[in-house]
């Protein structure tokens, strides 16, 4: 069976639920990451994926065994250690002796265990199953790094979803790049990696699935505030200040070991001085997870050192969306928070602290986010909370920026397209009959089952396309007859006849519209089948005529059958497409079971190729609309009237308009035409 092994941590369940939607895959996981447990599987299970925990893949009593075999590596490396006679810990580094000899002797077999029994569990599945992708949050510490090395080792594509943007200098660990991609939340989340001299093409940006959450906590903002306020017990009254807390991860000898309490103490001095300068505001302390060693009892004596109360604070380890757009002002160091804030509409503020100067910049001086050390955090927040003005500015700071960091909501769907473009298909089909390539679907029997690459929705977009309420409507590729119910739903008395090939999708059909004919257009045969020349008012097109060796004839042929106001509606791929034109830069022009590169396309359209068609065939276009790529968001172009050099890395395209950069980020056309009185012009102009 076709499979993903994927280390995505859970607030990324939604790519894989957008990926085994369009590609039935098993989805392969360790044990606590996303999909492993009941509740974060039924989603990928609802979308047609199935789920499977590796460690389950290894016979009963095998993990011990391989636990015992941890032991032993450990103790002998624990005896290197002792005879080697390491000498003692500087002062200054007194605080991470422990840890290295922790981790050197008694931690290494729990550090261990997991990494060998996912490459044992990696090793059975790869015998099992056809693994077409690995999928990881990170490739460079503990099973992320061992996962992606073993994918390398195989010859399996390997792509590193970014757990975060990353904003300042890559270090020691960080420095290193396993797997064939990083997918990046912004063009800003790049820098470093290029920097580092990875090739733009290997950093595709694609936004942050997790972020795609905001968009609807922003528009529900009051209610959300309201109810913030009301569970955590705060003053309606007064404005609301968020920290979110930092931690040290301990990968390197920069780390500073008490970056925590000092960060924390920063910002609670900070609190005392706006207080005792008769600035009312409530204050949530937003802790990570990863802090749970120091929590609420660490932060209460922290807070008392600085003359705060325990109650005059809340303390909080979830809700960070909620709190964020409920929030006045959002303060942190150096962290995600301060986007997630610009995304949310909030002011950010952002403290610096020594390791900002070893380490940064995070953000520059034009991102909109204010900018604090030590001496200056109150002055910030107050200037925010008091000065209207200056709240202002920040924000329109902010939304200045906010596409270089986030390439906006869509992002899970955005992701799941990227993976599936680099996912390697297996050697050869399977015995179930399943293709393995998408050329593969030309030499199948066709008709026989449902086409797992299109949905059974009705195509709903093309309907403000319509001049006038349909009478009599022909559906041409009609599938399960989707679109052709929701006509008769919206308008009462239309007739609505279609034409489908496949046969399965015909039988689903005739249970929904008029009539289905299960032949081509061309081969139809009109009169015979007693529809009268001149009944037909409405004809759709929904992605079908790039599928016709001849769409000149099938338009000519319809000709006779068309009303006086007959309107024509289509939906029709755009060949000029940014990604298609890059993909042909790098020598790629890959089919796929459907999308712009459907394999059986025949025909390919740009936007005046689509006025041209329809002018040739006695058609006039009079109107058409663009559906937006979301692949390509965070291109930014000029603005209406000029014109700009686009650069894609591998080719340059020079001055671009604003209208040529929509066409190039839409993915197809949706096209209104009538018949214009002409039976068709084979010498029309170019």
């Amino acid at each position: 069976m076709e499979a993903i092994v994927s280390l995505l941590w859970g607030k990324n369940t939604d790519v894989l639920r957008h990926y085994v939607a369009h590609r039935r895959r098993l989805v392969l996981m360790p044990a606590g990451f996303a999909g492993s447990d009941a509740a974060s599987a039924r989603p990928i299970q609802e979308a047609g994926g199935a789920v499977q925990v590796l460690e389950m893949l290894l016979p009963e009593g095998r993990i011990d065994e391989i636990r015992a075999d941890a032991g032993r590596r450990a103790a002998t490396v624990a005896h290197v250690v002792e005879q080697q006679q390491w000498p003692a810990f500087s002062a200054q580094l007194e605080c991470e002796a422990e840890r290295i000899r922790g981790l050197l002797t008694r931690k290494l077999e729990e550090r261990l265990l997991p990494e060998l029994v996912l490459v044992e569990a990696l090793e059975v599945a790869r015998r099992q199953h056809a693994i077409e992708l690995v999928v990881v949050n990170e490739d460079v510490t503990s099973l992320g790094k061992t996962a992606a090395l073993w994918a390398r080792a195989h010859e399996i594509p390997v792509v590193h979803l970014a757990h975060s943007e990353i904003l300042g200098e890559l270090y020691t660990v960080h420095r290193e790049f396993h797997a064939d991609a990083m997918l990046a939340f912004g063009a800003r989340g790049t820098e470093p990696y290029r920097d580092l001299g990875i090739e733009e093409q290997r950093l595709p940006v694609v936004g942050n699935p997790a972020w795609d959450r905001y968009e609807a906590f922003v528009a529900q903002r009051a209610t959300v505030r309201r109810e913030v306020y009301r569970h955590y017990g705060l003053n309606e009254q007064a404005p609301l200040v968020l920290f979110g807390t930092t931690w040290s991860a301990r990968l390197s000898a920069q780390d500073i070991c008490d970056l925590y309490e000092r960060t924390v103490r920063a910002f609670l001095k900070a609190v005392r001085i706006i207080r005792d300068a008769g600035i009312g505001a409530n204050v949530v302390i937003k802790d990570r997870p990863a802090n749970a060693a120091f929590g609420k009892a660490a932060l209460d004596a922290i807070a008392a050192e600085t003359g705060i109360a325990p109650d005059a604070y809340r303390y909080a380890t979830a809700d960070t969306e909620a709190l964020i757009v409920a929030s006045d002002v959002v303060v942190s160091m150096d962290s995600n928070l301060s986007i997630e804030a610009m995304i949310a509409g909030v002011p950010a503020l952002n403290y610096w602290d020594d390791r900002s100067w070893t380490l940064g910049p995070f953000f520059g001086a034009d991102d909109g986010i204010v900018q604090a050390t030590d001496s200056d955090l109150a002055a910030a927040v107050a200037g925010i909370l008091t000065n209207p003005g200056f709240k202002e500015g920040v924000l329109a700071g902010m939304r200045a920026q906010r596409t270089r960091y986030d390439a906006g909501s869509g992002a899970a769907a955005r992701v799941a397209e990227t993976l599936a473009r680099y996912a390697r298909l297996p050697e050869q089909a399977h015995p179930d009959g399943q293709p393995a390539y998408p050329w593969q679907l030309l030499s199948m029997e066709q008709g026989t089952e449902l086409h797992a690459g299109y949905i059974d929705q009705p195509r709903s977009e093309l309907f403000p396309l319509f001049g006038h309420a349909p009478r009599c409507v022909l559906d041409v590729g009609c599938f399960t007859g989707a679109t052709g119910a929701a006509i008769k739903q919206r308008y009462p008395g239309a007739r609505v006849l279609g034409i489908e090939l496949n046969h399965a999708a015909a039988q689903v059909a005739a249970g929904r519209i008029d009539r289905v004919f299960e032949r081509k257009l061309e081969d139809l045969d009109f009169k015979a089948e007693g529809i009268l020349p001149g009944s037909i008012d409405t004809v759709v097109l929904a992605d079908v005529l790039e599928h016709l060796y001849d769409p000149w004839a099938a338009m000519l042929s319809l000709r006779p059958w068309l009303a006086p106001d007959a309107q024509v509606v289509a939906s029709i791929p755009n060949t000029r497409n940014l990604l298609l034109l890059l993909g042909l830069a790098q020598g790629q022009w890959r089919y796929e079971p459907a999308g712009l590169l459907d394999v059986t396309h025949i025909r390919f359209f740009t936007k005046a190729e689509i006025v041209r068609f329809f002018h040739e065939t006695g058609y006039e276009v009079t109107k058409m609309t663009a559906a937006p790529d979301v692949r390509l968001a965070s291109v930014v172009g000029p603005p209406a009237g000029a014109a700009a050099d686009v650069d894609l890395g591998k080719i340059v395209l020079k001055g671009v308009t604003h209208d040529e950069l929509e066409e190039l980020k839409t993915l197809q056309f949706l096209v209104l035409a009538s018949p214009n009185g002409r039976a068709g012009n084979t010498n029309a102009e170019a």
